[in-house]
């Protein structure tokens, strides 16, 4: 397929000071209700830093791999100082804010960041990481299994679905709506390389709707059915061709068959 070079963006995780209200969602985006597929295998994980004395979090989007393991960006955590304090909240409504009280919440124990992750306005490159949890996570929610081989039966304009906690609003832009999980469809455009084999990204046509801030580590699906396959992970945004920064651009996604032998090996690890 063709290749597409471009300036990136990372799309960074989205911060707020203790108490402050979040609006995380995908920009043009569908609701998700508790019982969507989506809602059951897509979770928002939350990072504490302080800065001159104040509690700030940062939050990003995982996804279901094992009862206990969740799949998200390096760059989620590369930068975390302590990352003793990464809870993954879980909550029957797919909703991050506040908690009502209707949150539970589960401490990271161990995590696994790609040695080769590299991340800045160069390049984004191995932008893969697996979290495990103190305890399992509840019953309903879904592990997801991967298909190695999926991602090279797609067709340029096939539609994909991504979903995340990330702002429904593009970069700058206040946010008008309330903190739900969404998601969205969006088509393929293809890989990163001349070569798909060779290529470790997908990237999709994010015109009419896509990820932003806050969505990082979120999961691209291909869709059968009712049947969720992960074969992407929310990593950067790039220009358009005025040269903006916008999350209306192409999106790209590490792609997760690239990194097979890595993910299984973490897995090991891990367990």
């Amino acid at each position: 397929m063709k290749s597409i070079l471009c300036t990136i963006f990372i799309v960074f995780p989205l911060y707020f000071a203790k108490g402050q209200t979040l609006k995380p969602m995908i920009i043009n985006g569908k609701e998700a209700t508790s019982i969507d597929s989506v809602s059951l295998s897509t979770i928002a994980i939350q990072m504490p830093s302080t800065a001159n004395g104040i509690v700030q979090y940062s939050h990003c989007t995982a996804f279901v791999v094992k009862e206990n393991i969740l799949m998200t960006a390096a760059h989620c955590l590369a930068y975390l100082t302590d990352k003793s304090g990464v809870q993954a909240i879980l909550s029957l409504a797919p909703q991050f804010g506040p908690d009502d009280g209707s949150q539970k919440r589960i401490t990271l124990t161990d995590f696994r960041i790609n040695p080769n992750y590299h991340g800045d306005n160069t390049g984004v490159y191995n932008d893969i990481a697996l979290i495990k949890l103190q305890s399992n996570l509840p019953s309903y929610y879904r592990v997801l299994n991967f298909d190695f081989d999926l991602d090279s039966t797609l067709i340029a304009g096939q539609s994909l679905v991504v979903a995340g906690f990330g702002s429904t609003a593009d970069f700058g832009q206040p946010d008008p709506l309330p903190p739900l999980l969404r998601f969205a469809s969006a088509p393929f455009v293809g890989g990163n390389n001349s070569s798909f084999q060779d290529s470790d990204q997908l990237l999709i046509d994010q015109s009419k709707s896509g990820f932003c801030n806050g969505d990082s580590g979120g999961p691209l699906y291909f869709q059968s059915n009712s049947k969720l396959t992960p074969i992407g992970i929310v990593s950067h945004v790039t220009q358009d061709a005025s040269g903006k920064w916008t999350c209306k651009s192409i999106g790209a996604f590490t792609r997760i068959s690239f990194f097979k032998n890595w993910i299984l090996q973490a897995l090991f690890e891990l367990n």
